[in-house]
């Protein structure tokens, strides 16, 4: 037996009872409904149905996780003050970004997984950049971020490469480059950043995307941080639906010269 949890439409709470099948869902106020089969290792999955009841998706648990931005807290990102460790970063600390200068720190959440769940879903290992990695010295410092943030790379245009075109690529998608890898971890605590758009911070001399709020990355949150999210929406009297991407994302770069 396991739990399920229903959220109301207001998203004010859960409730929670017992559903058979080794299964835990729960719905979104978007009209979407999620159901997490929770079978253990690679075959844990999500399944998404439609206002009908109509499977629409279905998606590895490791990758759904995994599709949350996030930093670890050694990173340093750059603020008004200096470099600072994301780790001690609190709301209202305004950091520089690429598009609008100092913004302030909105929200930040955290999801910790132990080597348990490293060793069960190993998609969920960070990815670790090594100092110079991306060229020009950068990132100046190693940095570990979860394998679905995006990084600013500059690559060949496909048609004139001549030109350069800029992107977020997945951290996962780097890994096999010189100097970024996947490292073995007992286990890693990941930070999201919460601004007021969807920004790119510098860290260490690399731009790197703030957290951005989509109904993914957000059922994948735990219920406590999901809650402290959507106060800090609400805060800003703003929806996840105004993060517009600052930038669009694509697969593994050709021809990376830096990122910034």
């Amino acid at each position: 037996m396991s739990i399920a949890m229903r959220e109301k439409t207001d998203g004010s709470e859960f409730g929670i009872g017992a559903v058979p099948s080794g299964r835990v869902g729960f719905a979104v106020p978007a009209g979407l409904r999620y159901r997490f089969c929770l079978a253990g290792g690679p075959t844990s999955r999500i399944e998404a149905f439609d206002a009908l009841g109509q499977v629409s998706g279905v998606e590895s648990l490791a990758d759904h996780l995994s599709s949350i931005p996030c930093f670890t807290p050694d990173c340093m990102i750059e603020t008004e003050s200096g470099p600072q460790c994301a780790g001690d970063l609190r709301p209202g600390d305004r950091v520089v970004t690429r598009d609008n200068g100092l913004v302030p720190v909105r929200w930040i959440g955290s999801r910790r997984f132990d080597w348990r769940m490293l060793g069960l879903n190993p998609l969920l290992r960070p990815v670790r950049i090594a100092v110079g990695a991306f060229g020009g010295g950068n990132p100046s410092q190693a940095m570990t971020v979860s394998p679905n943030h995006g990084i600013v790379v500059s690559s060949r245009a496909e048609k004139d490469v001549t030109s350069r075109r800029e992107t977020l690529s997945q951290a996962r998608d780097l890994v096999g480059m010189a100097g970024v890898s996947r490292p073995v971890c007992r286990e890693v605590l990941y930070l999201q950043i919460l601004c007021e758009r969807h920004e790119l911070l510098m860290v260490s001399g690399v731009w790197c995307e703030s957290f951005r709020p989509t109904v993914a990355a957000r059922a994948a949150l735990e219920p406590d941080q999901r809650h402290g999210l959507d106060d800090a929406l609400a805060q800003m009297g703003v929806s996840a639906s105004d993060y517009l991407a600052a930038l669009p994302t694509a697969g593994v770069p050709s021809g990376i010269g830096d990122s910034a």
